[in-house]
């Protein structure tokens, strides 16, 4: 009876101590997972019609090093979201971000900026170590973190990879002034003269008359980030299913990835969509894609007004959509003609329909 009693105590004694040992392990496994280093680049970008110059600017991270975002007076011009310069530099795996220090010239009201933000470290590492699928169902993870920096100050991250672009964090730079010999020290120019010129050259007419009448909207990019709960459907009007989409939000957000993937099946909280590609077959097989263009990319100044209409027309369509909805839930329809040669958009409600007229829509066929 004593010698049970005493084994007894050893495997309880022995459980304790494994559990402890366990509960040990699991703490330091949860540590060193925050703690992962991955292989990713930094960048930045600015508006297209509202470009920028980066003065300075770091990712800290979070083992106490650095990653710069390459600056020289490049000028950043190519969109929201689009990648400006990358540079390959330091170990290829490193710790992910915790900080973002950034100084810029908003070229547009001539003004420079600059902020040290916190950025949302967990939840960094909680979509590095997630990841994603592309439209082939193969999984990556991300690799590029990408600052985007705007009129007022406004400083928006992201997460970027092949088949997803994510927002971490939205944030406030206060104005600041710089030298020129801090901001192009290989020039003799005046600070005045060289950004006039840069204005002169690189703002197109449009904004330049919008700044005349003190109409720059500060507020815009904030607009960009607004949320709906809303889903799309593709609707056949003579079978078929869809096999590839592909989404740009107006926030800066993006996906590419199958089409019956759970990660965009059902009514999600979205931004409004800009650029939307589609690839479908019909039920004799047959493979149709579509592009269609919400939100237009213009590359002349006389196509500025053309991308603002259809920015205004859907923008519009999902408030008025939202507002007079019980459920607050949206589709976003694909109507397809019984010969996969037209396609229609619209929003829809639980109580109307609202057709988006101004999007530019090409279907072809894919071999």
């Amino acid at each position: 009876m004593k010698k049970a009693i005493v084994i007894l105590l050893i495997l309880i004694t022995t459980t304790n101590i494994n559990s402890c040992q366990n509960k040990k392990e699991n703490n330091e496994v949860m540590k060193v997972s925050k703690n992962d280093k991955y292989d990713f680049m930094a960048s930045s970008c600015a508006p297209m019609a509202y470009p920028a110059i980066v003065v300075s600017g770091n990712f800290n991270l979070a083992d106490g090093t650095s990653l710069y975002i390459p600056a020289g007076g490049r000028l950043l011009k190519y969109g929201w979201h689009a990648d400006g310069a990358t540079h390959v530099t330091g170990p290829d795996l490193k710790a992910l971000p915790n900080e973002l220090s950034v100084t810029w010239l908003s070229l547009a009201e001539k003004k420079f900026y600059t902020g040290r933000f916190k950025l949302d470290y967990d939840l960094i590492v909680k979509y590095f170590k997630k990841g994603f699928y592309d439209h082939r169902k193969d999984y990556h993870t991300y690799r590029k973190i990408n600052a985007g920096l705007a009129p007022g100050g406004v400083v928006v991250v992201w997460l970027d990879g092949i088949g997803s672009r994510v927002e971490i964090g939205r944030y406030k730079a206060k104005e600041t002034e710089v030298t020129m010999k801090n901001f192009v020290p290989t020039t003799n120019i005046p600070k005045e003269e060289y950004i006039n010129d840069k204005f002169d050259r690189h703002i197109i007419n449009e904004v330049k008359e919008e700044i005349t009448q003190g109409k720059i909207s500060f507020g815009l990019w904030d607009t960009y980030r607004i949320k709906y709960n809303w889903q799309p459907k593709l609707v056949f009007a003579n079978g078929g299913k869809a096999t590839l989409m592909s989404i740009d939000y107006y926030n800066g957000e993006s996906v590419l990835t199958y089409a019956d993937n759970p990660e965009i099946i059902g009514y999600k909280n979205n931004a409004v969509p800009k650029d939307i590609g589609i690839n479908w077959e019909d039920k004799n097989g047959n493979k149709f894609g579509a592009d269609i263009r919400i939100g237009y990319k213009y590359k002349k100044t006389d196509d500025y007004k053309e991308f603002k209409e259809k920015e205004k027309e859907i923008f519009e369509a999902f408030k008025k959509i939202n507002t007079s909805s019980t459920d607050k839930q949206i589709d976003l329809l694909f109507k397809i003609d019984r010969y996969n040669s037209t396609l229609k958009l619209f929003l829809k409600n639980d109580k109307e329909e609202i057709e988006i007229k101004k999007a530019a829509i090409k279907i072809y066929e894919n071999s």
